[in-house]
């Protein structure tokens, strides 16, 4: 072989090998550039269901304190909640693993409000499987009981808060409440079940883990509001927490459990 046929062996050696690493080089600043406008998009489909779950938050509480006295409004409103509980959906499934348990939440009582019961039921099972924690665990499936109670179906209602009691042991006052606020929402759905006796043993069984509480405070607050749930005599919608109102008859505000958490209630 001539020494010209080793230059031009050199020659193509050296453009294949520039060539691969122009090839090398240009899928990996493709792949960081699909990883930004997967981040980018993951980004604005975040920030959309953000703002279309405080739609439906503000639209809940507008209905529960306003709405009730014009039936217009309730139309108007409904219909508003269920195209952002709609678009919601949208969004979960484009971004399935960046939806917390508090979004699935929201939309469970967003349908269960417009009237579609299936759906409500989908999205508080899939709340309950997105929990993070027992707190959240419990928070879920006890509003999930009720839902199921207020749906008539008594007995599901009933498996859902032995379950959310059975991830709170008793062991601080912080528990003691849990679990006493557990008990007060299954008497209430007791008593608007027509099942009167179950309710007050439900009632008592509140009383009891609420009078352990070694915070004097904490304790007379929750004694009040046991009392005000009892006194509480529609059978419709469950009594909201004392001095609060919930944005929705059938779940308290999430935001503002996490504040009155921090300050000792549950």
């Amino acid at each position: 072989m001539e020494p010209k046929d080793y230059i031009t062996i050199g020659i193509s050696a050296c453009a294949f090998l520039v060539s691969l690493v122009s090839f090398i080089v240009s899928r990996r600043s493709k792949k960081q550039e699909d990883a930004r406008k997967e981040y980018e998009d993951e980004r604005n489909l975040r920030s959309l269901m953000n703002e279309t779950i405080n739609n439906i938050r503000t639209s809940r509480k507008y209905i529960a304190q306003h709405g009730q006295k014009d039936q217009m409004v309730i139309g108007q409103f409904n219909y508003q909640i269920n195209s952002l509980a709609r678009l919601a959906v949208y969004i979960t499934e484009r971004i399935p693993g960046l939806v917390t348990d508090i979004e699935f939440a929201t939309l469970a009582d967003a349908f269960n409000w417009t009237g579609d019961r299936q759906k409500a039921r989908q999205f508080w099972e899939n709340a309950i499987a997105a929990s993070k924690d027992e707190y959240y665990g419990i928070v879920n499936r006890r509003d999930y009981a009720n839902f199921l109670f207020l749906s008539g179906n008594v007995g599901a209602g009933r498996e859902q808060y032995k379950k959310a009691l059975e991830l709170s042991p008793i062991s601080d006052d912080t528990s003691k409440y849990t679990t006493g606020y557990t008990y007060r929402m299954w008497s209430w759905n007791e008593r608007a079940a027509g099942n009167e006796l179950t309710a007050t043993e439900y009632y008592n069984k509140a009383a009891e883990a609420y009078t352990t509480i070694s915070v004097e405070g904490m304790r007379a607050y929750a004694m009040a509001d046991l009392e005000h749930a009892r006194l509480t005599t529609s059978t419709t919608t469950p009594p909201p927490r004392l001095s609060e109102a919930p944005p929705s008859p059938a779940i308290p505000d999430r935001a503002e459990m996490l504040k009155s958490f921090s300050r000792g209630k549950p």
